[in-house]
């Protein structure tokens, strides 16, 4: 087991609190949300609402009900600074976008409880900068995106030629379980791929995915429905994207409703045709045309979401 060294504690601590920082500025920042916000939720930006939301709760990890305390624990926040974000924590916590819309730009911020939420953000702004003393903090906590580009410089600084050679983007290939009823992708963790949770934030919220923070990743869950939505991520019922040994991991756990085309043909069937006159094929077809749309469904499932993933 590595035992981590004071130098690379430190170097976590201040990497955190830069994201952290900087998350807090894009809460705060309403000129940028007006002026930089994208109408849709199809053009890709750094700037966005689920950017937004994903920078705070998934990649400064708060998303959980003691997050702070244990930051304050590990000695990366002090009590003064909790005190001067919890009205701000709390508003952003359970804010939830106009018809969990988080494409829909113009709605946001015309919602008074977003504006609420940004008011907050700089009242907890204002009192933050009144008790940092470092510089790069400050700007982390001004300066649009300074947190995350901070951290990728100082992190390039520190690996050299192989944070140039980590930063090209890696495509692999999908793993698909049919037994264990999932979808695996991955992709290499750089400043390239950092817009990754706000974009799977962005697919999961609108078709009603809650999500909460695991040991090793943020997870998304939704009830079990039957539904028409043919949208990215409907077959699912839980997502989970967390980060393993340098790349993203995205999980997908296939919704039970896939399953249940198996038992409607076989009920189909003796709904129409009395038990005495089922033959072997009868049979037979009512396995295989259940298999032949699962697996063309599965199929094209895969191609969508290779399609996506590569565009990430």
């Amino acid at each position: 087991m590595t035992i981590p060294t004071e130098s690379s504690q430190q170097e976590d601590r201040r990497n955190w609190r830069l994201l952290w920082l900087g998350s807090i500025q894009s809460f705060a920042d309403s000129e940028t949300q007006l002026a930089r916000w994208p109408a849709s939720s199809k053009r890709p930006s750094q700037f966005s609402f689920a950017n937004c939301m994903s920078s705070y709760f998934d990649e400064a990890n708060l998303r959980e009900e003691n997050a702070y305390q244990n930051r304050l624990a590990a000695g990366q926040v002090t009590t003064a600074e909790i005190e001067a974000i919890t009205a701000f924590h709390s508003l952003a916590e359970t804010y939830e976008s106009p018809h969990n819309d988080d494409g829909n730009s113009q709605a946001i911020l015309r919602d008074p409880n977003w504006q609420a939420v940004v008011r907050a953000a700089q009242d907890a702004q204002r009192r933050l900068l009144g008790l940092l003393t470092d510089e790069t903090e400050k700007e982390a906590l001004t300066k649009p995106l300074y947190g995350r580009e901070s951290v990728d410089s100082f992190q390039a600084d520190l690996s050299g030629i192989g944070a140039i050679a980590s930063s090209a983007p890696v495509q692999r290939p999908i793993t698909w379980s049919l037994r264990r009823g999932e979808f695996t992708l991955t992709k290499v963790v750089s400043s390239r791929s950092a817009n990754i949770p706000a974009e799977v934030r962005k697919q999961l919220v609108p078709l009603g995915f809650r999500a909460s923070k695991s040991q090793s990743a943020v997870v998304y869950r939704r009830p079990f429905r039957l539904g028409l939505d043919n949208r990215l991520f409907a077959a699912f019922s839980e997502v989970g994207l967390g980060q393993k040994e340098g790349l993203w991991v995205l999980r997908l756990k296939y919704s039970s409703a896939l399953w249940l085309v198996f038992a409607i043909f076989p009920l189909v069937l003796v709904a129409i045709r009395p038990l005495r006159l089922i033959g072997l094929s009868d049979l037979v077809e009512a396995v295989t045309l259940p298999t032949a749309l699962v697996v063309a469904s599965l199929l094209l499932i895969a191609f969508r979401l290779s399609r996506w993933w590569n565009r990430l």
